[in-house]
């Protein structure tokens, strides 16, 4: 079968199914520590960026380590502290097709795809309102399906969970 034809049959199933609850990029220097000694696996890295007034840009990437698959589609579900921040907008990255929802104060949930791969990029760029800087603790994500571009398996058993994804201030690119 033609792999475009797969590729689409894959993010029709994922916008399709209804598996988003109803839903709808940036990079540079590293900052020391974020990615040394990482397991090997798919990490969740909330990396926050840019900041004009009060508004600040956060990104998430999945960042593989010592691991050869090339991930072609993801869905989970990013928290935040709804006490300190407001959430302001979303979007999914340019070449992955997806969609985010806001489901309730504190929660958006998000998927994407892309037939030969996501690429090493950030996966989901929110905006936030907010006060004071933000923490490691302001956040959660959990990754629910993540899947391989090669031959679509499922590289959940290779994600790495952890009680707060890993938090870094710079671009991890």
């Amino acid at each position: 079968m033609n792999r475009n034809i797969v590729g689409g049959r894959v993010v029709a199933a994922l916008l399709g199914l209804g598996l988003l609850g109803g839903c709808e990029s940036a990079a540079g220097p590293t900052e020391p520590g974020v990615l040394e000694g990482l397991t090997p696996g798919i990490h969740a890295i909330v990396v926050v960026g840019n900041r004009t007034g009060t508004t600040t840009q956060v990104q998430l990437y999945l960042k593989k380590v010592q691991l050869d698959a090339t991930v072609s589609s993801y869905q989970g579900e990013f928290s935040y502290d709804s006490q300190g921040l407001t959430f302001a907008d979303a979007e999914i990255p340019q070449g992955i097709t997806g969609a985010w929802n806001k489901t309730a104060d504190g929660k958006v949930r998000f998927a994407g795809a892309a037939p030969n791969g996501v690429g090493e990029g950030a996966v989901l760029t929110l905006r936030f309102e907010s006060k004071a800087a933000l923490q490691k603790t302001d956040f959660k994500v959990k990754m629910e399906e993540i899947t391989a571009a090669e031959d679509f398996h499922s590289l959940a058993d290779q994600l790495v969970e952890k009680e707060q994804p890993l938090f870094s201030r710079l671009p991890i690119e």
